[in-house]
Formats: C-alpha cells, sequence, structure tokens
C-alpha cells in the first residue's frame, strides 16, 4: 500500500492537527505506516477514545447505593414488597467518577443543621469537624466562641457539647454527605474526605442559633432537610446572612407531593400541608432546593407505585419551577443509622445531603469559590433525562457530580418572573400567559402614591383558573404568608387578594397607605393560558 485514500473531517489549526476518516477496508495500524513515511506528516497517531477513571469502593454496602453508581443492579428498597428492585443504568449522581479527582477534603465543613449524629458511629466518628482551637473536656470555653467544650458541634436543644442523635435522621444525612470510603463497613458518603460540623435543632430559635453557629465557626456548605409550612422572616433572613458570610445552603424540597411555587395549603386533605415549605421556598441566591428522584431517573415516589401523573398519588417529593433547583436520588437510600448500623429511607431529606456532598467536592477542588459560583457549578452541570423534563424543577435536572467539578460558574438556569426579585414594571396594562406546571406566577410592580384608591383587573381566559394577589412593599417574595396570617386575612405582607375559581376575572381594589413599589402576583391555579392585567386609579 502506497497511499491512504484518506478524508479531511477536520482540523486545530493552533497545533496543525489534522482528523482523518478511513476507508472501511484501511486499517488504523495501515494507515499510520503509510502516511508516516510522507514527507508532509510530521506525526500519526490514532484518534484515541478517552477513558474516564472511576473509583469503585470496596465498601460492602456500596452496591446499594445506586444513588452512587447505579449500573442497573438490584438494590433493596425503603417499602417493601417487593425485597428488591433494578435501576436503571446510569441513572445516578456519578460519584464514582467525581472521585477520581476528588473525595473531597478535610478543609471542606459542611454543617448537618438536624436532629444530631451518632458521633461513635465507625463510619462517620473519622468524618467529624473538629473545632481546632478548643481543648476537649476541660470545661472551658477555650476559643472564646460562647460555648464550652464544642469539639465537634454543639446540641442547642439540650444547650450542650454532645449533639448525640436519638432520632436517626440526622445521623442518616451525616452518611449521605460523609460516611467513611474504603474501610470496610456499610457504604461511602458523597464527600467522604469532607467534614460533618453536628448543630442539634428542633425548633426556630435552635435553627437560628444553629445557622449563627455555622457561620461563626467557619462552615462552607449547610445542609438543612427540614422545613416549616409558614414564612418566617427571621429564618429568611438568617439564611441571607449566611449568603453575605460565604456560605451555601442546601435545603429539601418537602415530602408532600406538592408543589412549592403554589399556595396548596392541604389541597389533598390528607392533615399535611402541602406547600409552599420554607426554607425550600425562600428566593435566595444562596440556597439549592433539592427535589427526589429515584433510580429510573423520575421524580420521587414510592417503589412499586405506578407513575400515570405527576399528581399520582405514588409521588411524594414536592416539586416548583421557581422554588425548586434540581432532583436527587431521594428513593430508597441506603446510609447510616445509630448504634452502628445501616438503613434504607426515602425522602427529599436525603435528596438534600446528596447535593451538599456535591457542593463539598467542588469545594474541595475550588475553595476561593464564592457561595454563588458554587451553586451555578452544581446546578450548570445537572443530567437532563426525559423522565425529568416538563419544568417540574428550574434545571429540569439531576445533580452530576463529576461534571459539577468542572462546570462554568457563571448563571445559565433562566431567570423566571415568578418573584419579587424578578418583578416586571408595568405601567397600566399587561399581557401575558402562564402554562403549569413551568411557569405558574408572573410578578409585576409599580410605584403607587399613598392616599389613592387603585384597582387592578385580571382578564382570566375562558375554562382556566387564575388568582390575582397584591404584595404591600417590603415584600421579599410571593406566598409570603407568615403566622399573623389566618387563612388569608390579617397577613402582614399580603394587601388583598382575589380568587373567585375557574374561568371568572379577578378585580381587587385596595387604598394605597405609604408610597412605595407594589406587587401584583398573577397566578395559576393548574391551568394554562393568555391573561391581561389593567391597574389604575379607581
Amino acid at each position: 500500500m502506497q497511499t491512504v485514500d484518506a478524508r479531511p473531517v477536520g482540523n486545530v489549526e493552533l497545533f496543525g492537527a489534522t482528523l482523518i476518516s478511513l476507508p472501511s477496508e484501511v486499517t488504523v495500524a495501515e494507515a499510520m505506516n503509510v502516511l508516516g513515511r510522507q514527507p508532509a506528516v510530521k506525526w500519526v497517531v490514532p484518534n484515541m477514545k478517552a477513558h474516564f477513571d472511576e473509583v469503585i469502593p470496596t465498601d460492602p454496602l456500596f452496591p446499594e447505593q445506586w444513588g452512587l453508581s447505579n449500573v442497573g443492579q438490584t438494590h433493596g428498597i425503603a417499602d417493601p414488597p417487593p425485597l428488591s428492585v433494578e435501576g436503571l443504568n446510569d441513572a445516578d449522581i456519578d460519584a464514582s467518577d467525581a472521585w477520581s479527582t476528588t473525595t473531597g477534603s478535610a478543609e471542606t465543613v459542611i454543617a448537618v443543621i438536624d436532629s444530631g449524629i451518632d458521633a461513635t458511629h465507625p463510619e462517620l466518628a473519622s468524618s467529624l469537624w473538629t473545632n481546632p482551637d478548643e481543648t476537649p473536656g476541660n470545661g472551658i470555653d477555650d476559643d472564646g466562641n460562647g460555648y464550652v467544650d464544642d469539639v465537634y458541634g454543639w446540641d442547642f436543644i439540650q444547650n450542650d457539647a454532645t449533639p448525640e442523635d436519638s432520632e436517626g435522621h440526622g445521623t442518616f444525612v451525616a452518611g449521605v454527605i460523609a460516611a467513611a470510603q474504603g474501610n470496610a463497613i456499610g457504604g461511602s458518603g458523597v464527600c467522604p474526605g469532607c467534614r460533618i460540623m453536628a448543630l442539634r435543632q428542633r425548633n426556630l430559635a435552635q435553627e437560628l442559633a444553629s445557622i449563627a453557629y455555622a457561620i461563626e465557626n467557619g462552615a462552607d456548605i449547610i445542609n438543612a432537610s427540614y422545613g416549616y409550612d409558614v414564612f418566617l422572616q427571621p429564618e429568611w433572613k438568617a439564611f441571607a446572612a449566611a449568603y453575605l458570610e460565604g456560605v451555601l445552603s442546601v435545603v429539601s424540597a418537602g415530602n408532600a407531593a406538592g408543589n412549592n411555587d403554589m399556595a396548596l395549603g392541604d389541597s389533598n386533605h390528607d392533615g399535611q400541608y402541602d406547600a409552599p415549605l420554607f426554607p425550600a421556598s425562600f428566593d435566595l441566591p444562596g440556597i439549592i432546593s433539592v427535589a427526589a428522584s429515584n433510580d429510573s431517573d423520575e421524580y420521587g415516589h414510592l417503589t412499586g407505585c405506578f407513575i400515570a401523573t405527576q399528581s399520582d398519588a405514588c409521588i411524594f417529593t414536592n416539586v416548583g419551577h421557581d422554588s425548586v433547583d434540581v432532583a436527587a436520588p431521594g428513593v430508597d437510600v441506603t446510609s447510616t443509622a445509630p448504634g452502628d448500623g445501616f438503613s434504607i429511607q426515602n425522602g427529599t431529606s436525603f435528596s438534600a445531603p446528596m447535593v451538599a456532598g456535591v457542593a463539598g467536592l467542588v469545594e474541595s477542588l475550588h475553595p476561593t469559590f464564592s457561595p454563588l459560583q458554587l451553586r451555578n457549578a452544581v446546578l450548570n452541570s445537572v443530567n437532563r433525562p426525559a423522565s425529568l423534563a416538563g419544568g417540574w424543577t428550574a434545571t429540569s435536572g439531576r445533580v452530576n457530580a463529576a461534571g459539577a467539578l468542572s462546570a462554568p460558574t457563571g448563571s445559565t438556569v433562566p431567570v423566571s418572573s415568578g418573584n419579587v426579585v424578578t418583578a416586571k414594571v408595568t405601567t397600566g396594562r399587561s399581557n401575558g400567559s402562564l402554562a403549569y406546571p413551568s411557569n405558574v406566577n408572573d410578578v409585576y410592580m409599580a410605584r403607587l402614591r399613598p392616599g389613592i384608591r387603585y384597582g387592578v383587573l385580571l382578564d382570566v381566559p375562558a375554562g382556566r383558573d387564575f388568582d390575582l394577589y397584591v404584595w404591600k412593599p417590603g415584600t421579599v417574595q410571593v406566598w409570603q404568608f407568615e403566622p399573623s396570617c389566618n387563612g388569608l386575612g390579617g397577613c402582614k405582607w399580603l394587601l388583598v387578594s382575589s380568587a373567585r375559581g375557574k374561568g371568572k376575572d379577578e378585580f381587587v381594589t385596595f387604598r394605597a397607605r405609604r408610597r412605595g413599589t407594589y406587587y401584583f402576583q398573577v397566578t395559576s391555579f393548574f391551568s394554562s393560558g393568555k391573561y391581561r392585567l389593567s391597574a389604575g386609579v379607581v
């Protein structure tokens, strides 16, 4: 063979490299032999396929952790029967791929604000944060932070230095984040090299103290796998302060099968508040709100249930295009339990630490990232399987640990006009459209004069159910229903609303009591269509 009938198909000019395609009858070895003798060819090499390194731990329970590495293996479930199921290949967070780059750094501290942690568990004892300025057991507040002997955190329930877990929730969360790897016990955490700061709490006051402790004692990330069914201004301010102090917060979306973009209350009459839930629904840049996905990259539902629609009774995860950012494994999750044990659980409580662990890996590799850069890296690198499409979360995706390590850190998730921060200015008349579930809120703002009576009319499309809310100046986000609200009356931030039902136009009048920016919210109740909003003096 003297020549090769090769066809150029691409080039990289900077390196003088040309990619060629060979005819089927010519082998790569034959082509290299012929082309390598040509005077004009300086070098010739095969177009080798890159092999990405993967770390597969030898820990005995690792095969059960489908969320970290899913090859379609059989794994146990939380709600049998059946006793086990098989997942979908690659419906996982690619943790084993990420570990070839980093398993986390001891300098990365993730505060688990929860029910405490079993500090003696063999999977967690080596992963606990240690206060470098505190001498254990000497009865002295060595570092002057207001807490005596706070070696690995604080119990704000008992007000002591041993935040032990009597419920199991916090221990399970901590194991998802940072269970030890390669110790021949149990499984592995997402970020086994990271350190866990244990903070035990059960109410708002204790939560606020925990967030303050995390900020003041060097936490990089907060995991908050809990929620309230009302907007609490002090809690909003605490998470806002954490962001400003350089701390990213990862929170669970909730398990009520609700849509956090909507004011649902107890819509299915099961005695449980459905949505919105907080802090998951806080419109803050320092929060990642996480829904649950399963081993087939579907939104979280109980194993064995038939999924007909997203409102099917089997679904448990909360969603929300504006309020929930991403999905992560939260069905049949295997992790640590108190007393050196292990268990399998369902819930967005365990999806959030998956993402907190991913953020920990990114933080370990890029310690200078701001909370916003860290958040963007996580959200810009999601996988988007068709089964998670439809606008049920902001990204319509499932978190990917390997991708997050090298993802762009600019904001690429589309900005919605569905909240106060991104409200559109209206000069009196605005046309728009809503589409459930990907866009159920539009918010407009107008500067109004005190003492003037205004009217706002919402022309609702035929047969559709749209509602109208007017929020007072100082409102930081929609659905800012605080404990002062009795139903929808007596609310501190809601001025007036109209919800007359399907196909009926909505109209409100009110007197502006002070000068300022007022917000007009058009919201869909499981409906889609075009509307017209008119506002003016009456």
